[in-house]
C-alpha cells in the first residue's frame, strides 16, 4: 500500500464511525482506548506494549499519545497547525475520538507496518 501525503487530516476528529474503521472501531476506542492506541502505534512503527500497557500503570497517556499523533503528522506531512500542547488538550477532552481518527487515517493512507497488532492476530485465529 502506497503512502499518501496530503495537507490536513482526511478523517475529521468527530468522524469516529467513518470508514475504514466504522462503528466497531468507535466502540473499541470508547471501551478500550489503550488497546486502540497500541494498534495505532504499531501502524506507525511504534510499540503496541508501550502505548497500550505503560499508560495503565503510569499517568503518561497525554504525552505518549500526543507524540504518536505528532509522528503521524510528520510522516504523512499533515499540516493542521496543531502543537503538542493542543494535542494534549485534545487528548484530555476526547481521547477515543482522537485515537479513532488516527487509526482510520492510517488505514486510509496506508500504514508503515502492515502486520496486524497482537490483539488483531488473536482475533484472526479464533
Amino acid at each position: 500500500m502506497a503512502l499518501i501525503s496530503q495537507p490536513g487530516w482526511q478523517i475529521g476528529l468527530f468522524d469516529c464511525c467513518a470508514q475504514p474503521g466504522g462503528c466497531s472501531r468507535c466502540l473499541f476506542g470508547a471501551f478500550c482506548a489503550p488497546c486502540l492506541a497500541g494498534e495505532v502505534a504499531v501502524k506507525i512503527q511504534g510499540s503496541f506494549c508501550v502505548d497500550c500497557f505503560v499508560p495503565m500503570v503510569a499517568p503518561v497517556h497525554c504525552c505518549l499519545w500526543a507524540s504518536t499523533r505528532d509522528r503521524i503528522r510528520r510522516v504523512y506531512q499533515i499540516s493542521d497547525g496543531s502543537s503538542c500542547t493542543q494535542d494534549g488538550c485534545l487528548f484530555l477532552c476526547c481521547a477515543s475520538c482522537m485515537l479513532c481518527q488516527q487509526a482510520n487515517e492510517l488505514d486510509r493512507r496506508g500504514s508503515l507496518y502492515q502486520q496486524p497488532a497482537p490483539f488483531q492476530q488473536h482475533q484472526q485465529h479464533q
